[in-house]
């Protein structure tokens, strides 16, 4: 099994790239998308930052934004759902079997997707936007052995506090909000990323580990 970061460049059309345009201060993080079967979907978005009553008025007026509903707000941030056609996304997951993990965020206009699969299913993913005339690219891959001695739970606490724009410089959520979001106490969330970044870093740097962890050279004289 292998990660593959992907960035897709959505249609000119798109709601998000005209957002990404007209109010570069407003991120754009996909939340969650489905299918309803009449070649539109439902897409569950976060807005964060920026004018967002200007984005809530572009959004109104977008001829591609069917429907469009408030699902939840607060101090800089507006989490919507939107009605819209189908996209490259959908036309990928079909063509490949394969689901990108979610929350998706989109920088700049791009959607910028983590996909965990064989390489040939990766490679049939971007095809995938191709066939509907999109651009996707590959940018990284990496085998996931590195990964392994994370939990699933650990996992989706990872990829959640990197989409969320934990690990940004400067950080985009924080560790309280990241918490609400997991639905878990801010102090559990604070020693389950502690007990992620040890093992990451670990597999990492496997020749400082086994520095830690090697006991000291005059104890090993002692014993010997």
């Amino acid at each position: 099994m292998w990660s593959a970061r992907i960035e897709a460049i959505p249609p000119q059309e798109c709601w998000c790239t005209l957002v990404g345009q007209r109010v570069p201060a407003t991120s754009v993080t996909i939340l969650g998308y489905y299918p309803l079967g009449d070649g539109t979907c439902l897409e569950h978005a976060r807005l964060e930052g920026g004018p967002l009553e200007v984005v809530l008025g572009l959004l109104q007026e977008h001829p591609q934004v069917l429907a469009l509903r408030t699902i939840d707000e607060g101090p800089g941030y507006l989490e919507v759902q939107l009605t819209v056609p189908l996209c490259g996304l959908d036309a990928a997951i079909r063509a490949s079997g394969a689901v990108p993990v979610f929350p998706l965020p989109v920088r700049g206009g791009r959607e910028q997707l983590l996909l965990r699969a064989e390489k040939g299913v990766v490679a049939t993913f971007i095809e995938g936007y191709r066939s509907v005339h999109q651009q996707a690219h590959l940018k990284a891959i990496s085998h996931n052995d590195g990964a392994a001695a994370l939990t699933d739970r650990q996992r989706e606490v990872l990829e959640a506090a990197v989409a969320w724009g934990y690990y940004d410089v400067p950080r985009r959520t924080s560790l309280s909000e990241l918490a609400r979001r997991q639905g878990v106490a801010k102090s559990t969330l604070c020693e389950l990323l502690m007990t992620i970044e040890g093992k990451v870093m670990r597999e990492l740097t496997p020749e400082v580990s086994a520095a830690v962890t090697a006991p000291p050279p005059e104890q090993v004289r002692r014993q010997g």
